[in-house]
């Protein structure tokens, strides 16, 4: 079995997280899920500049080579000119009403 990383989980993990939840997000760049991390990652980009800084934090501390690719990507994505907000992905009204997220 393969897990991953879509849209449509950084949709529903984005709807329910803010500026507040920095301090969780942070301590979740380091569970030992490399899902868990990478869906953190692309969310705390999403924030804005504070988290950012969290992802540019976290890159200048790891070693490992794919872990500092996955945090790259991140913030090479929110810097990208034709970079979408999460919440701004063109999803249809049916696929926002399928995810399950917090409204």
């Amino acid at each position: 079995m393969t897990r991953g990383v879509n849209m449509y989980t950084l949709y529903a993990l984005r709807g329910c997280v803010d500026q507040r939840d920095l301090p969780v997000l942070r301590d979740l760049l380091r569970d030992k899920d490399r899902i868990t991390r990478m869906s953190v990652s692309d969310v705390l980009v999403d924030l804005g500049a504070d988290g950012q800084k969290i992802v540019q934090e976290r890159l200048s501390e790891v070693r490992d080579a794919s872990e500092k690719l996955m945090l790259q990507d991140a913030l090479s994505e929110a810097k990208r000119p034709e970079h979408r907000p999460i919440l701004d992905y063109p999803l249809t009204d049916a696929e926002r009403a399928r995810i399950r997220g917090c409204h």
